[in-house]
C-alpha cells in the first residue's frame, strides 16, 4: 500500500474548488437514496478531496479492518445527519465538524498504523463504496 501523508489527507478534506459548486444541487440522504442523489453525494466528495486515489487507499484498509462499515448510506446518514446538503464546502465544513468532535470524544479508529478519527476514515471509506 503506497504511504500517504495525513497531513496531506486532511488538507484534501480541507480544500474545495468552489467555483466548480453548483448551489442549487441540494441533498437530503435517505436510506431509500436514489441514484442521482448517490451521484451528487459522489461529486461533492470528489470536490472535496484533492488526493482521491489516497483516500481510496485509506477507504479500502479501514473496511479491511472494520467490514462491519460497510453501509455506505449509514455512513452518510451519520456523516450528513438530517439536514440537507448544499454542495462540497458544506461537505467539507461537516467532515471537518465531525473530525474535530470525534478526537475531543476519543473516536478514534487505527487503520494500517495511523490514528484517524473515526470521521475522516468513513469519509475515505465512502470513496469505496460510492
Amino acid at each position: 500500500m503506497k504511504a500517504m501523508k495525513r497531513r496531506f489527507f486532511l488538507i484534501s478534506l480541507a480544500i474545495s474548488p468552489i467555483f466548480f459548486w453548483r448551489p442549487t444541487k441540494w441533498l437530503r440522504v435517505s436510506a431509500e437514496a436514489g441514484d442521482l442523489e448517490i451521484r451528487t453525494v459522489k461529486y461533492c466528495l470528489s470536490n472535496v478531496l484533492t488526493d482521491e486515489g489516497g483516500a481510496r487507499l485509506i477507504g479500502k484498509a479501514y473496511l479491511s479492518a472494520y467490514p462491519d462499515e460497510r453501509d455506505g448510506i449509514l455512513i452518510l446518514k451519520d456523516l450528513l445527519g438530517p439536514t440537507k446538503l448544499r454542495g462540497p464546502d458544506d461537505l467539507r465544513r461537516r467532515i471537518a465538524r465531525r473530525r474535530e468532535q470525534d478526537f475531543i470524544n476519543g473516536e478514534v479508529v487505527f487503520v494500517d498504523g495511523w490514528i484517524l478519527a473515526k470521521s475522516e476514515a468513513r469519509t475515505a471509506a465512502l470513496t469505496v463504496l460510492l
